[in-house]
């Protein structure tokens, strides 16, 4: 007996973030990823694992509006309902200067 279902977009994309999950910053790191070429957006959660800093972290460097302490602030968020997104090339740019000292010229 064969059982056949079909995946909503939804249902993917939930399995390839639990996927992303489980796999940690390894997944984010390879930028070439399918996940990553498809949804230019991360949220919060996947922006702590490749920035490795905690949530509250990302929520701080939200609020400000300047650097403050050597820390600079997050780059603009995208909301999509109660949910908030950052652009995935906003972030890697923002890893780059977190890491690498690297500043817009």
């Amino acid at each position: 007996m064969s059982v056949s279902s079909q995946l909503s977009p939804d249902d993917i994309d939930a399995i390839a973030r639990r996927v992303l999950a489980l796999m940690g910053s390894q997944a984010l790191a390879a930028s070439a990823t399918p996940a990553a070429i498809s949804n230019p957006l991360i949220t919060i959660a996947e922006t702590r694992e490749f920035l490795h800093i905690s949530t509250s972290e990302i929520y701080r460097r939200m609020q400000m509006a300047a650097p403050e302490d050597g820390k600079e602030p997050m780059p603009p968020v995208t909301r999509i309902g109660r949910r908030v997104y950052f652009k995935r090339a906003d972030i890697e740019a923002y890893r780059r200067r977190m890491f690498d000292g690297v500043t817009n010229a």
